[in-house]
């Protein structure tokens, strides 16, 4: 009974499947892979900045883009991109950081960058208020009087 058994099962001979399959998974693995590097750089960025616009929001210096530089060669960041926006009302802090994308060395050479934008104020509490600055803001602070439509009163 048990030779029936065995003798009754199919059993392939044949490793092409594992041929196909190990080229098709290593294309998935690398794109995981880039993938879980891109969201890393992100966040570590975006943490730093963040912390970076707390010490600057703080500080009683007079160059603030100093300070901002100095933290960021402190925590091993290049500094050639760092951008210390004084407004009336707060402070814009923006930093760029490329890093290694297998995809992009691969397929195009592309660098890949990721980007922090974040905008520091003190509200009507006192109280230090960083949000995250968008690409949707920038083309809000940019409309002028003369973009506006105006509707005549009937």
């Amino acid at each position: 009974m048990a030779k029936d058994l065995y003798e009754s099962r199919q059993m392939y001979q044949s490793p092409i499947i594992f041929y196909i399959l190990i080229p098709i998974g290593m294309v998935i693995l690398f794109f995981l892979i880039d993938f879980g590097i891109k969201i890393y750089n992100e966040y570590t960025l975006k943490r730093d900045t963040q912390e970076i616009l707390k010490i600057v929001m703080e500080s009683d210096a007079e160059d603030l883009k100093s300070v901002a530089v100095k933290e960021f060669e402190r925590r091993g960041y290049e500094t050639d991109d760092v951008s210390v926006i004084e407004r009336d009302n707060g402070i814009l802090l923006v930093n760029y950081k490329s890093y290694f994308s297998m995809i992009g060395e691969i397929i195009g050479g592309n660098k890949s960058v990721a980007v922090a934008r974040y905008f520091g104020y003190y509200d009507e509490h006192k109280e230090l208020v960083i949000e995250e600055y968008g690409i949707e803001d920038e083309e809000l602070d940019e409309t002028t009087d003369d973009d506006a439509i105006t509707i005549p009163a009937t």
